[in-house]
This record gives C-alpha cells, structure tokens and sequence, in this order.
C-alpha cells in the first residue's frame, strides 16, 4: 500500500469525542446517523460509546447496565409516543375536514 492509498489516522480532541459520546448516548437517532453528522465513521462512534459503557459500569457497579437499558427503553416509548401523537393529529384533522 502506497501513501496515497492510506488513510491518515484521524485524532479527536477529548472535548469533541466525549461531545460526540453524549450525543450518540442521548439522541433518538441511530448512531449512525450521529457518527455521518459528525463526520465521523460509524464504528469509530460505536467504539467509543462502548468504552464509555464500560467505563461508566466500572465506575459505578451498581448502575452501570442498568442505566444504559432504561434508557433503551425510554427512547423506546417515546418514540411510540410520538408516533401515536402524529397518528391522532392526523384523525383529528381528517375528522375535523369531514365535519364541515
């Protein structure tokens, strides 16, 4: 492999990845969709997200996985929640035109 086919190793100021972790951690997208706004590779962002898991767990062995599960499952059901939101806006318009 020749310079001009190797890509140069990327480095991230502390500041940015532990940004880009709280984003990937906290947001109702995908973390693909995170990493590609970040300009970022998707297993780049995976990886660190685990390491800030397992970090996290270590930490603090009382809370660790089940921290990260209640939030799975809260971005879950609101996810539901808007769903049925979007679905009854939609019938309340729908009955609103037929009521006129």
């Amino acid at each position: 492999m020749n310079a001009s086919t190797s890509k140069k190793r990327q480095f991230h100021d502390p500041d940015f990845k532990r940004r880009a972790i709280d984003l990937a951690i906290t947001s109702s997208k995908p973390i693909g969709l995170t990493a590609k706004e970040l300009d970022l590779k998707e297993a780049t962002l995976y990886q660190w997200v685990r390491e800030h898991k397992k970090q996290f767990a270590k930490n603090n062995p009382n809370e660790g996985p089940s921290v990260y599960e209640e939030l799975a499952d809260l971005r879950k059901k609101y996810a539901r929640v808007q769903e049925e939101r979007d679905i009854l806006k939609k019938a309340t318009q729908y009955f609103a035109k037929e009521s006129r």
